[in-house]
């Protein structure tokens, strides 16, 4: 080949040695650089085994939280009937969920931290809370899977815009009441005699005239009589009443409605007038509310009730509003150290696992008793029960019936 010479071509040894000579001019800066990459590889890794180590803990205390392994508590209790949000549970796990979002921001627990604290805020009755919540799901997670988990009651909407739709018309219709102070009767009260004291009842003829006759014939009655607290809500309010179906000492009838004894709600008191400590009102069950039954207030206020059931009346003094508090103490079954674990503390957490009765309710118009009690009044406004009914008298053999 022309210009082609075989000394040309560089010696094998001579390369070795030049580079062999590079690598020991710059041998210094060559295992420098190599080290940077081992550390910096391992700073790496350490610092995602870090990073990982920190969301797991994260995660394990999102779901000590929300899933409450500990106190075993949930944001609804079904109580052998309706459930019932538990307000203070939700309450108190926002407040953890609160404490915890500054150390979750950034990680991939944010969104569902998020969408819990709103769901939490919205059983809390906090429906501002609970939009803001929402409102910072929907800027700042836009694609989060959890947006795309279906609403409870429609695999066309998200539970997300379910929750706010939910909030947002409940807090709109809240805004929009107009409350107005009741006037209740005076001149008639009902005596109801419980084992744990006496409370006097007057009501809201003007508003909720149908619930004030209801509650008036059911005493007149007896109807009431022998029957138990079969709801307590220490501090929040108590539920009595239900003829038969809680004079027996099976709890797993109490919450049973009778469509014979359904009231439709009164607008009038329904949307005028809130519910706070003293009043008594409905207890709607699924054929309306019921007229053998009556709930008190033990609150300052029971926001959650407003709207929903139908104020009737209000206990006349604070001496009965202290039997009611009474009431509302009695051990439940799910205070009950003999209960626990078994099925009456999940099944029927508050009812009380030792029967507290109303012994009788009577009627009284300008401090005399009102005529038209179908049962024996000659020891109405004391505190002993009513005298049982003597037994039929069955013939004796060989007599006629």
């Amino acid at each position: 080949m022309a210009g082609f010479s075989p000394d040309a071509i560089p010696d094998v040894a001579d390369v070795r040695e030049g580079l062999a000579d590079r690598f020991e001019k710059h041998r210094i800066a060559i295992l420098g650089g190599l080290a940077a990459i081992v550390v910096g590889s391992l700073a790496l890794l350490a610092l995602g085994s870090v990073r990982r180590d920190r969301e797991d803990r994260i995660r394990s205390e999102y779901h000590s939280i929300v899933d409450d392994f500990e106190g075993r508590k949930t944001l609804y209790a079904a109580g052998g009937g309706d459930p019932v949000p538990q307000k203070e549970v939700a309450r108190e796990q926002a407040g953890r969920l609160e404490d915890l979002r500054p150390r979750a921001k950034g990680t991939e627990i944010e969104p569902l931290l998020l969408l819990q604290l709103a769901l939490r805020w919205q059983v809390a009755g906090e429906d501002a809370k609970a939009l803001a919540v929402l409102g910072e799901l929907d800027a700042q997670f836009t694609d989060a899977p959890v947006r795309q988990i279906p609403s409870f009651d429609s695999d066309r909407a998200s539970l997300v815009s379910r929750l706010e739709a939910l909030s947002r018309d409940r807090k709109k219709f809240s805004e929009g009441l107009r409350f107005a102070e009741p006037g209740p009767d005076l001149s008639t009260h009902a005596l109801v005699e419980t084992d744990l004291g006496n409370m006097k009842i007057v009501l809201y003829r003007d508003l909720a005239r149908r619930h004030a006759e209801a509650f008036l014939a059911q005493a007149k009655s007896g109807g009431f009589n022998g029957t138990q607290a079969y709801v307590v809500r220490r501090g929040e309010w108590i539920e009595c009443g239900g003829g038969d179906r809680t004079r027996d000492d099976d709890p797993k009838d109490d919450r049973e409605d009778d469509p014979a004894l359904s009231l439709a709600p009164e607008d009038d008191a329904r949307y005028t007038v809130k519910h706070r400590r003293r009043t008594v009102t409905s207890v709607p069950l699924l054929s309306g509310d019921q007229a053998d039954r009556f709930a008190v207030v033990l609150s300052e206020a029971k926001p959650d009730f407003d709207s929903v059931r139908t104020p009737f009346g209000e206990l006349l003094d604070d001496a009965g509003a202290a039997v009611a508090d009474r009431l509302g103490s009695a051990m439940t079954y799910a205070q009950d150290a003999t209960k626990i674990g078994r099925k009456e503390e999940r099944d029927f957490p508050f009812t009380p696992s030792k029967p507290v009765r109303i012994r009788r309710v009577s009627v009284w118009k300008d401090g005399v008793l009102d005529p038209g009690h179908a049962w024996d009044t000659s020891r109405v406004n004391t505190d002993q029960p009513e005298p049982p009914k003597e037994a039929e008298k069955k013939p004796e053999d060989g007599e006629k019936e």
